[in-house]
């Protein structure tokens, strides 16, 4: 969901969809802002994360070796890396083989 904020008012307006996901991407779990203003997505079950532009559309996805990945943020020295965390709670043992990095922080350098 989206919302407007009023600087004079601490009230949230205008109440709508920002992005939908489809049925096999998992649900949104963490997410950050870059330095352009697009939003970072954490797929929880959907193994992946997602960057947005703010009116809602997708920019890019990007496949993680994980089906749990659980939040995103920005650091470095010019915050220049993404850390992704992930999870492996809830996951079998023959999950857990085929996803061996289950648990895992990631850290990767988008370019933004």
């Amino acid at each position: 969901m989206a919302y407007d904020l009023d600087q004079k008012d601490p009230r949230v307006l205008n109440k709508r969809v920002f992005a939908t996901l489809n049925d096999n991407e998992g649900i949104p779990d963490g997410l950050t802002v870059d330095q352009e203003g697009c939003i970072w997505v954490a797929h929880w079950d959907g193994g992946c994360i997602s960057r947005w532009h703010p009116d809602g559309s997708r920019l890019s996805t990007i496949t993680l070796p994980v089906s749990h990945p659980t939040n995103v943020a920005f650091g470095g020295t010019r915050l220049e890396t993404l850390y992704i965390t992930s999870a492996r709670f809830g996951l079998d043992d023959q999950v857990l083989a085929q996803t061996p990095y289950a648990g895992s922080l990631f850290a990767i350098t988008p370019g933004t």
